[in-house]
């Protein structure tokens, strides 16, 4: 088990906590009102609609990552200050890729005859994400997490209360397009209005061929992984209709949901810490190995409640015209479990520098998803394609590549993941078997105990762990260096 010593906060260590806390309300938030405002627009935006958003969606996501070269990224690892020179190549950027998707737009055809119109307008919301990347890397980087809270909180209320307008007026998919567009031009002005004055934005062209030369396989990373996140879209667009491809993002999306909540809040904290313990190994494992316990033990629980209560979730929260996603939101609610070494694990090999193998791991990945995909969809429709997100080849290439960095610390780490997946298993199998053939309220009270259950032995057997990572403390005694912007390249 992890144990950790109690310490004093440093300035920087201060800064740590601050951050982390500030990121987990903020997450918390913004997953409440998101899941909120979805339940309302699922039952405003007919399945169809919602289909050729998540198409729309997976060409505007891989488009971003094509803008930011992976520069966020690398600008929070770099020893230097080049934000001036970040901020105009975002720019260009975007420029670049919007200019593109309009000319390439009338290709989205063959997906959808309405896509071609709607890609082109939501393109437009790439110059505003470009912009707000660089004054974003800076706060994470300099751990001002808390400076952005409010900027993140106005993003998603605009979002809400601008596609939930639209959504009740009967605009259909382009209520989501407007509500992500105009919380992204909010989430931007806020965010350079809260970063912009403390931001150093010296602007220095010999910068650029730096920038981009030292981003390159964060940029394909990030590329590769990007098309990984939302390439099933695509398939499933060419194969089935835009109704079955609205089933299967909605199942997916509240597949992922408790994720969301835990993980980005942990990884935006999690990724510039690693990279302050570069050189420490024991530390960087302990940090690495905490923030994997604790994000399953807050994860498992809940999926498990959702695989066995998926129907009765469905109709009551989502209405009975999602029903034919009730058995894809069973599959895909799996994968989060199957892959529990990769997700912070991302991190160590980011500050590591070890982008070919998350490079090499991502491509695998995504030739597995196009190739069994594609043969999957073909045989048994959406639901192939929720089969195929459980195969991860990748996975195994990112182990090799935290066998490298970590050496025989990760058997460590397993023990305590095999106790996480003994106690979830021995309490929610029981709850299934008891909670079949029940009515929608008593199998939901039955599972939200077994829920209960899980996390009260979670907390006996692994406590001392969460509450380190509340104070952010280590067993070394070593500090965290004190100058806020030193991170090791």
């Amino acid at each position: 088990m992890l144990k950790f010593k109690s310490r004093g906060l440093t300035p920087t260590r201060y800064k740590v906590m601050v951050s982390l806390v500030c990121s987990y309300v903020s997450q918390a938030l913004n997953t409440g009102v998101n899941l909120l405002s979805r339940l309302l627009l699922a039952r405003l935006i007919i399945p169809s609609d919602w289909g050729l958003f998540a198409e729309a969606l997976l060409i505007i996501t891989i488009g971003g990552a094509m803008r930011d070269l992976g520069i966020p990224l690398h600008l929070i690892r770099d020893n230097g200050k080049k934000y001036g020179s970040a901020l105009v190549l975002e720019g260009i950027m975007s420029l670049v890729v919007i200019s593109l998707i309009w000319i390439l737009a009338p290709l989205a055809q063959a997906w959808d005859p309405r896509l071609p119109h709607l890609l082109r307008i939501f393109s437009l919301m790439l110059l505003p994400e470009g912009l707000a990347m660089v004054p974003k890397a800076f706060l994470d980087k300099e751990l001002l997490v808390n400076r952005a809270l409010l900027c993140e909180l106005l993003q998603i209320g605009t979002f809400a209360i601008v596609s939930l307008v639209m959504g009740y007026l009967g605009y259909g998919v382009w209520s989501l397009v407007a509500g992500y567009g105009g919380g992204m031009v909010v989430y931007s002005i806020s965010l350079w209005l809260r970063a912009g004055r403390s931001m150093p934005l010296g602007f220095d062209r010999r910068h650029i061929p730096d920038l981009v030369s030292h981003s390159g396989f964060l940029f394909l990373n990030g590329l590769v992984g990007t098309s990984l996140g939302y390439m099933d879209s695509g398939i499933l667009g060419s194969l089935v209709t835009s109704r079955e491809v609205g089933y299967y993002f909605i199942a997916y999306t509240w597949a992922f949901l408790p994720g969301k909540l835990l993980f980005p809040s942990l990884y935006r904290i999690i990724y510039p810490t690693l990279a302050r313990y570069k050189e420490d190994a024991d530390g960087l494992f302990n940090i690495y190995h905490l923030g994997t316990v604790v994000l399953l033990a807050v994860e498992l629980p809940v999926l498990a409640l959702l695989f066995i209560n998926a129907q009765h979730y469905v109709t009551l929260l989502l209405g009975r015209q999602w029903l034919p996603s009730v058995p894809l939101l069973r599959i895909i609610a799996l994968g989060p479990a199957l892959v529990p070494f990769s997700r912070l694990g991302i991190a160590v090999l980011k500050v590591h520098h070890k982008d070919r193998i998350f490079f090499l791991s991502s491509v695998i990945g995504l030739v597995s998803l196009l190739a069994l995909g594609w043969f999957l969809t073909l045989h048994y429709r959406a639901m192939g394609m929720a089969y195929a997100n459980l195969i991860a080849p990748g996975s195994l290439v990112q182990l090799y590549g935290l066998t490298l960095v970590l050496k025989g610390r990760l058997w460590k780490m397993a023990f305590d993941l095999l106790i996480l997946y003994a106690i979830c298993m021995a309490v929610f199998i029981p709850a299934g078997m008891l909670s079949h053939g029940l009515d929608a309220g008593s199998s939901l009270a039955i599972g939200g105990i077994g829920a209960v259950v899980c996390w009260m032995i979670y907390y006996t057997v692994f406590g001392r762990s969460i509450r380190a990572l509340l104070a952010f403390r280590r067993s070394d005694g070593a500090e965290l260096p004190e100058t806020d912007g030193e991170v090791l390249a």
